[in-house]
């Protein structure tokens, strides 16, 4: 299972997306309540977006903590940009 490498599967997913300058959807939001509208929030697909700067945050049991940031190479925008 990957309980324990939940944290590497969120940063290849943050790498990637920065890649492919794309947002990923929200898992599971279907309509978004009108007291949270003025966020941006991505739902149904993915959206074009340039990514310069990634972040992935791991949270484990007993209070192990670890948080990764990345930045595209070069200042490009994406990482497919040289």
């Amino acid at each position: 299972h990957s309980l324990g490498a939940a944290g590497s599967v969120e940063f290849i997913a943050t790498v990637l997306a920065m890649k492919h300058g794309a947002v990923p959807p929200t898992l599971g939001l279907e309509k978004v309540d009108p007291a949270f509208a003025d966020l941006d929030l991505v739902s149904h697909a993915a959206r074009p977006q340039r990514i310069r700067l990634g972040l992935s945050n791991s949270l484990a049991f007993g209070g192990n903590v670890a948080s990764i940031a990345v930045e595209a190479p070069n200042g490009s925008e994406q990482a497919g940009e040289q």
